[in-house]
């Protein structure tokens, strides 16, 4: 940049490239009187991707138009994306529950997905009744009711690992990112013909990935909303999504296989044969992939090529996995309507969870040790688990 222009100082020069690149233009035409983090991260990425400033630059370029515009800049760390913020893990095997369960109720029509914020203060549900519903886990509160975003079912919902965005999807083909502490919808991305069943989000929450009927996964810049590039087709549609806790490769679940994806060269790395047209899966530490499929679960080492043990006690196709993050405990649901915990490495069942009348449809496992359970009937679930004991 210095090169380009000797004479002047760089504050000087990152103040005109945003005024060349349309940046201050986009602060003017909105009449709001904040700017929201999402705004201007993107404003930040179309000047490092268009004029070479870097981010801390480009940063305090666009926070200083903000200012002149009479417009209050978010409070904004100059990465584009941090890491995501640490919560404390429960070190050991959880092994059985703790207390009554209690219930989240709000929903009209079935759960279709679960999932716990990082630090486990708000849960997320999506639904066929079109909308997405934010809960207080522990008081078993719903906080807000997303509408209006999806024209359809709901299938998905995964928040960031920093906790500052959720991403929806479901048979619209759309994708949406929502504030989840104003219920505000940010944007929607659209890259699917179908509906979308497979959602995840990068470990560094840069990248959120959607997976679709059309046998497309489309890998999204979250910050600049970008396509960054689109993999498949995969046979039979994407059934479920899974990043490893490194981002070094992306699992896909779709009839018949798991493929395991290098995202750095863009390539499958291992295909893995499953039984059933829906597998799911869910990514634990030391390169470890769970999957469940028709015949049962499974930890597949990503490292070796094979599976390490097994978990057959179902006796039915599996419907939802989910591994703590600590890799010790893992909880699946079946089509015989259990819900059973396993220790993940030695593969012995710890509990069992029966539901007569409702299917489960959903699993959520928080770093704390609670579980989250999701059902056909509209309802979800919380358990609080046992800390401490095992290994």
């Amino acid at each position: 940049m210095s090169a380009r222009f000797p004479d002047r100082p760089w504050q000087a020069v990152a103040i005109h490239l945003v005024a060349r690149e349309g940046a201050a233009a986009d602060l003017a035409a909105d009449g709001s009187d904040t700017v929201d983090a999402m705004s201007f991260e993107r404003l930040v990425r179309r000047l490092f991707d268009r004029t070479g400033l870097s981010t801390s630059s480009a940063a305090w370029a666009v926070a200083a138009w903000c200012e002149a515009l009479g417009r209050t800049p978010p409070d904004h760390n100059p990465r584009l994306r941090g890491a995501p913020r640490k919560v404390k893990l429960n070190r050991h095997m959880v092994t059985r529950p703790r207390g009554a369960p209690w219930n989240l109720r709000g929903h009209r029509k079935s759960l279709t997905s679960i999932a716990f914020r990082f630090d486990g203060a708000m849960i997320a549900t999506a639904s066929l009744d079109r909308t997405v519903r934010l809960w207080d886990p522990r008081a078993g509160e719903q906080i807000r009711c997303l509408m209006g975003g999806h024209r359809d079912w709901v299938r998905a919902v995964a928040f960031s690992p920093d906790g500052k965005l959720l991403a929806s999807a479901g048979d619209d083909g759309g994708i949406r990112l929502w504030d989840p502490e104003s219920g505000e919808r940010k944007y929607r991305m659209i890259g699917h013909d179908g509906w979308v069943r497979g959602l995840a989000w990068s470990p560094d929450g840069r990248i959120v990935v959607s997976g679709g009927r059309d046998g497309m996964v489309c890998l999204w810049e979250a910050s600049s909303l970008q396509l960054l590039a689109r993999l498949g087709p995969f046979q039979g549609g994407v059934s479920r999504l899974a990043f490893d806790p490194l981002g070094q490769w992306l699992a896909v679940g779709r009839s018949g296989a798991v493929e395991i994806w290098d995202l750095e060269r863009a390539s499958r790395a291992q295909l893995v044969e499953v039984s059933g047209a829906r597998p799911v899966v869910s990514a634990g530490p030391s390169n470890q992939l769970f999957i469940g499929d028709d015949n049962g679960a499974g930890a597949f080492s990503v490292s070796t090529g094979r599976f390490t043990q097994h978990y057959t006690a179902h006796g039915s196709p599996i419907r939802a996995i989910a591994i703590h993050g600590n890799g010790k405990a893992l909880v699946t649901a079946g089509a015989d309507r259990t819900v059973r915990l396993w220790h993940a490495v030695e593969g012995w069942e710890a509990h069992c969870f029966q539901f007569r009348q409702v299917r489960i449809t959903g699993l959520a496992f928080h770093p704390g040790g609670h579980i989250g359970i999701a059902f056909s009937d509209g309802n979800a679930q919380m358990r609080e688990m046992t800390r401490g004991g095992g290994t």
